[in-house]
């Protein structure tokens, strides 16, 4: 059997953004760069479709110990940092495991992307690397679009005011679209965060 992973790589608007391809049943280990010994609230959150986000795991320092989230388990994920470069280590892939991986850090309240990575689970023998290319740029193009006619219908109704919104790069859009889809999980995040820092201090 000839196991397979294809990797590819580009920057848009100086967001990173990776194409991975595995074959069922492997091991993948994802990276995110733009980190920090003082980055706080370090999230891995998955994309699995347009409108279902899901929070894997989170740090509440890059040299705390990793928390999962509701529905991933440390027996199939792994979160470690070294501090300059988040990982998260997936075993035994399959095709639920596809979809969009962002990596960042809660700043503010607020989601900050630093890395994307779309992670395709082929079922069926080799895929051609063009057509993987071009499929992973048709999904992040799609999200980037979403979160566009999102903050614009918003931002016309008046929920949502954001004067300059026409100025966002795409890093900051990716970050918006993560907060508008998972609101209630991301504050639920930063406080399970808040919490384990206070604890984390309180045993120093």
């Amino acid at each position: 059997d000839v196991n397979l992973i294809l990797t590819t790589a580009l920057s848009i608007d100086g967001l990173p953004f990776y194409t991975v391809v595995v074959d069922p049943g492997q091991e993948i280990t994802l990276q995110c760069s733009n980190f920090s010994s003082f980055a706080t609230h370090i999230f891995w959150f998955r994309l699995a479709d347009r409108l279902n986000a899901s929070c894997i795991s989170f740090m509440p320092t890059a040299n705390s110990r990793a928390t999962f989230c509701d529905g991933f388990q440390d027996t199939k994920f792994k979160m470690t940092s070294n501090t300059s470069v988040l990982f998260l280590e997936i075993k035994h892939v399959d095709s639920s495991d596809s979809g969009l991986y962002f990596c960042g850090e809660l700043n503010m309240g607020r989601p900050k992307v630093y890395t994307a990575t779309y992670l395709k689970v082929q079922a069926d023998g080799l895929t051609n690397l063009s057509t993987v290319i071009l499929g992973s740029l048709t999904v992040f193009l799609l999200l980037v679009i979403i979160g566009l006619v999102v903050s614009i219908r918003k931002l016309h109704t008046g929920i949502y005011v954001q004067s300059n919104w026409a100025t966002l790069n795409l890093q900051e859009l990716l970050s918006h679209f993560l907060l508008m889809l998972m609101p209630q999980e991301v504050g639920t995040l930063q406080s399970l965060s808040q919490q384990s820092i206070s604890s984390f201090y309180t045993l120093g």
